[in-house]
């Protein structure tokens, strides 16, 4: 019972860290679209400054995301839902690669927006 019981609190304290990881949303959040149509109107410093600022505000979020799923592995590790004790960490290795997943989008974001900084010095 014991078991059962840590197994219920946990599922759900990563229920609503999953939850607000996911439902964490800039104000200003621009969509997918709408940044392909940025990019591709792209001329001015302004243009790849506005850019970059999404990249990094998705960077931010990406980083949010790895942070949340990290937590939320910590707290699977060791737990077995059978209650037969520690189990095989299936639950903890899939949140540290979602992590890890984040983590890489973090940096491929950041990367994307120093790019964007740098065509800033360079337009005319």
């Amino acid at each position: 019972m014991h078991a059962i019981s840590r197994w219920a609190v946990t599922s759900v304290i990563a229920l609503i860290l999953a939850a607000a990881s996911f439902t964490t949303i800039a104000a200003d959040e621009v969509s997918h679209d709408k940044l392909m149509n940025m990019i591709q109107a792209a001329k001015t410093p302004a243009d790849h400054e506005a850019i970059a600022k999404v990249y990094d505000q998705q960077a931010a979020q990406d980083a949010a995301n790895a942070d949340a799923h990290t937590r939320t592995a910590s707290l699977y590790r060791g737990i077995d839902p059978t209650g037969g004790g520690r189990g095989s960490g299936q639950m903890a290795i899939h949140c540290k690669n979602i992590a890890d997943s984040y983590t890489r989008a973090a940096k491929e974001h950041k990367d994307l927006a120093a790019l964007h900084r740098k065509l800033a010095t360079e337009a005319h």
